[in-house]
Order: C-alpha cells, then sequence, then structure tokens
C-alpha cells in the first residue's frame, strides 16, 4: 500500500524549493547569472525537486508492485502506462530527468543561461506533478 505520508513530505519539499526558485523570476538573466550563489541554489533546488519526483514514482512503482524501473526514466514511462501520470507529460518528465543528470553527473557542462530559462519557462511543471499525484492519491482513498 502506498504511503501517503511519504508522498506528501516529498511534495511538501517540492513546494517549497519552487517557491524559492519562484523568488528569481523577478530577477532579470543578467542580475541572476552576476551572482553565483543564485545559480548554486537554483542548480540545488532543481536537482532536489526532480529527485524528489523520482523518489515519489519509485514509492509508487514499488508499493503498487509495478515492476522495477532500471533508471529514473523508467520510472516516468511505467507511472504513465499504469494511468498514474498523463502520458502527455511523459517528454516533459523525461526532459527534467535529463536535467538533473547533468546537473549531478556533468555539472561542469551545465549552461548557467539554461539554468534561468528553466527557472522562468518551466516551474509549472513541478506543478502539473504535484496536481497528478494528489489526484492519484484521492483516487486511493
Amino acid at each position: 500500500m502506498v504511503d501517503k505520508n511519504i508522498i506528501d513530505a516529498r511534495i511538501s519539499i517540492i513546494l517549497e524549493n519552487v517557491k524559492r526558485l519562484r523568488e528569481f523570476v523577478s530577477k532579470s538573466e543578467d542580475d541572476f547569472l552576476s551572482n553565483v550563489n543564485n545559480i548554486a541554489a537554483a542548480k540545488y533546488y532543481l536537482q532536489i525537486s526532480i529527485g524528489a519526483m523520482v523518489d515519489i514514482g519509485n514509492h509508487i512503482i514499488a508499493r503498487e508492485r509495478l515492476g522495477a524501473p532500471k533508471n529514473n526514466f523508467e520510472t516516468f514511462e511505467i507511472l504513465a502506462q499504469n494511468g498514474i501520470i498523463d502520458i502527455e507529460h511523459l517528454d516533459t518528465y523525461r526532459r527534467m530527468v535529463r536535467f538533473r543528470n547533468m546537473v549531478v553527473h556533468l555539472y561542469f557542462a551545465v549552461d548557467n543561461r539554461r539554468v534561468f530559462e528553466v527557472i522562468k519557462n518551466n516551474l509549472s511543471d513541478f506543478d502539473a506533478f504535484i496536481g497528478e499525484m494528489r489526484s492519484y492519491l484521492d483516487k486511493k482513498g
């Protein structure tokens, strides 16, 4: 059985990080990029938030006995195949995982302008995921 408390705790992490990331939205690109602490914090908040999404997905997959994802991309594929997330969001979540992997493993190659673009244009992707998880939990009772 899925543990609602585990999912809620991860959602809280995402919400708090997205709230912090939204503080950067009002900055100009030059202001954001001129402060190394802005860049480091944004990368961290994005990495942790995407990791929390994967954790939620893996928890659901394990508890629902839906298989064993070989990687983080497959986590979202399994969720989509089982109607837990909308198939239309699958590519978005894959891109998020790819971005997280770059921040973690290829940190030296991450374009800081890309980090700013993500903050400006893609934070609603977290909202969509949270909405899907809440709908899933509502259906579970």
